[in-house]
């Protein structure tokens, strides 16, 4: 017998965090639609049972059309058998069924709970052919259950978990060599309302899986020779904090064989690009497509850019100029450019300095014209060369002194021979030079 394990679809999550108001809108209705698909897949390939480790729903009061597409989809399932775990997020959804048993959710939308539906309680256990699932919601309930041997003993539980070095994500399996291993460790499930079992008690206790939510990223990973544990994460990605493959778990109850498929229509990849060598944004843009090539146009990307950037210092790129670069490219992109420098001259000025040496040195006039000078660029992208020549303009120098001196400083600044602008300076002493007002 196989079941599909499921968690965290978190059905009617506004969404608007990650994506625009469109963007959420579609968004929503593909994890909807995902869900959909997945019953009509279980039907498909003769799978017995869903179970649904918490958060189907992202609030206690989703609305009504996502609860009617969501019962509809299980009734047009009669023979899929599905076991719902409230999570941290939608416990009370089902509560108005509970206290009468009769079913009824004419409070919410009108609909009838179909009866291939287990709503799972704290506590309680349900057969299911030669399998029983368990569902606890504390520590204290975990402890107070005893498994049977001769059994398929699943537990669902939806938390996080500790000390779990050895777990994997994206689905890949990894053993851990004993229970002896685990129990040496500070490792153990923590619930959602806080309280904590070490794995200590929970190994070797007759357990075969644990089928567990909360977590959104896919993680496999086995705590004695016999207990598997899974979070099969959340179906769809939700945004840019969900990166890697997105699916649901299979277990074969005979064979016990635990695996991952992906089923996410669209993925999270994560991407660092180095700008060192780019100086324009189209070579940018090329860089940043060569690194994400194993993204589509259905994906997010999620971008942190580091490294010298060798353009115009003054255009460094911004985020939303980078991500407006690649927008058409991706469904939706975030951009770090936090790791990003600009490159700097090896003839670098402290503008702090510039005010203490005008102030020490120029004359009254100059420092007054200095003064108005910086107060119109300090802080506002100051030019080197626009520097130099302030600085000049009132150092106590002739006239023409000051235009050789500034001839020779932009010629070293534009990267120019010294020689030959140090051989300008001697022609213009020799020449006597003529005055103009156009060197500064």
């Amino acid at each position: 017998m196989r079941l599909i394990l499921t968690a965290d679809l978190h059905l009617g999550s506004a969404l608007t965090t990650n994506f625009n108001t469109e963007q959420a809108r579609i968004r929503s209705e593909e994890i909807m639609e995902s869900f959909e698909k997945l019953v009509k897949s279980c039907v498909c390939n003769n799978v017995a049972g869903m179970i649904l480790a918490g958060d189907v729903f992202d609030t206690p009061h989703p609305p009504a059309v996502l609860l009617r597409r969501f019962l509809t989809a299980i009734k047009d399932a009669p023979r899929v058998r599905f076991f719902v775990l409230p999570g941290n997020h939608d416990t009370g959804v089902f509560d108005s069924l509970m206290p009468s048993g009769t079913h009824d959710l004419s409070a919410f939308s009108g609909a009838t709970l179909p009866a291939n539906v287990c709503l799972m309680q704290g506590g309680k256990a349900y057969s299911f052919g030669r399998t029983v699932l368990y569902a606890a919601q504390t520590a204290s309930e975990l402890r107070q259950m005893t498994f049977l041997r001769d059994t398929v003993n699943i537990l669902v539980m939806h938390g996080t978990v500790s000390g779990v070095a050895a777990a994997s994500s994206a689905g890949a399996e990894v053993g851990i060599a004993s229970a002896d291993v685990m129990a040496r460790t500070s490792g153990g499930f923590v619930f959602t309302d806080g309280t904590r079992i070490p794995f200590s008690e929970i190994v070797n206790r007759g357990l075969d899986l644990l089928a567990l939510g909360h977590i959104h990223e896919s993680r496999i990973f086995k705590l004695d020779k016999r207990l598997k544990a899974a979070y099969p994460g959340s179906p769809e990605c939700r945004g840019f904090d969900e990166l890697g493959p997105k699916g649901v778990c299979v277990y074969d109850t005979d064979s016990k064989n635990l695996s991952f498929i992906r089923t996410g229509k669209r993925t999270c990849v994560q991407v660092t690009v180095n700008v060192q060598g780019i100086e324009t944004m189209p070579d940018l843009k090329k860089r940043i497509l060569l690194a994400a090539s194993e993204a589509n146009s259905r994906d997010l990307l999620l971008l942190k850019l580091v490294g010298t950037w060798e353009g115009d210092a003054n255009r460094v790129p911004t985020r939303t100029e980078t991500e407006s670069l690649i927008a058409d490219s991706f469904y939706a992109v975030r951009v770090d450019v936090s790791g990003v420098q600009s490159k700097e001259s090896p003839f670098r000025v402290d503008v702090s300095g510039v005010r203490k040496v005008t102030t020490v040195h120029a004359p009254a006039a100059g420092r007054k014209a200095m003064s108005e000078r910086n107060s119109g660029y300090v802080g506002n992208n100051l030019s080197l060369r626009t520097c130099f020549k302030d600085i000049v303009s009132v150092a106590d120098l002739s006239l023409e002194e000051k235009r050789a001196v500034i001839r020779l400083g932009l010629a070293a600044l534009d990267g120019r021979d010294e020689l030959a602008a140090l051989d300008g300076m001697r022609d213009f002493e020799k020449s006597g030079g003529e005055e103009t007002d156009d060197v500064y």
